[in-house]
């Protein structure tokens, strides 16, 4: 089971930054221990690829990747932020129980058949403490990488449902209350089972 965690930000940008980028699609800045950084006109993207270190020691470095993008650029302060979490999990055999391993799945009445195939399920909720947030839970099968195993993806992202521009000094409180979001969107998700299965695979 693999997480990735991914910043993004809608930023108000200076003219000259916007006037450069306005032809460029992407533009990738790859740093150190798997960390890439995206840039499209108005947006920054900050991505953990590997060896994610948690939240308390990749918050302040994702603050440090803004300031600077903010001192480089000018740019003003953020329209919207928010935080998406990629979790990857495979699991061995060919035909698995959703129900042992996740509480979220596709709902299926008692006359459909009990296997089936590929499948996506997105659910929407509005939070409100400690701002109105906005949150999504995608869960989608995938092609495993293994060999008899089932994979599939559980995607969870939220954003604050502010208006207006992001005070800097929000920033921090924001993204915090994003992720508290997503970790409870989590482990609400998740069966023992499969919690099991994770601190296994974490601690190998």
């Amino acid at each position: 089971m693999r997480a990735v965690p991914t910043i993004e930000g809608q930023i108000t940008s200076g003219p000259q930054f916007t006037q450069s980028l306005r032809h460029v699609d992407k533009t990738l800045l790859v740093g150190e221990r798997g960390r890439i950084v995206q840039l499209l006109p108005g947006v920054l993207t900050v991505n953990q690829t590997t060896g994610y270190p948690g939240w308390a020691s990749w918050l302040p470095e994702v603050l440090d990747v803004l300031a600077s993008y903010r001192k480089l650029t000018r740019a003003g302060h953020p329209l919207a932020i928010g935080a998406v979490y990629l979790n990857r999990v495979e699991l061995p055999g060919t035909e698995v129980a959703l129900g042992d391993w996740l509480q979220v799945s596709p709902h299926l009445g008692p006359d459909f058949p009990t296997a089936h195939g590929p499948f996506s399920v997105t659910i929407e909720f509005g939070l409100d403490e400690p701002f109105p947030s906005r949150a999504r839970l995608d869960l989608a099968a995938v092609q495993a990488q293994e060999p008899d195993h089932i994979g599939f993806d559980l995607v969870i992202r939220a954003e604050p449902g502010l208006a207006g521009p992001i005070d800097p000094q929000q920033v921090e409180p924001v993204l915090d209350a994003s992720h508290e979001h997503i970790e409870r969107l989590f482990e609400a998700s998740i069966t023992s089972t499969l919690r099991a299965h994770f601190e296994e695979i974490t601690s190998s």
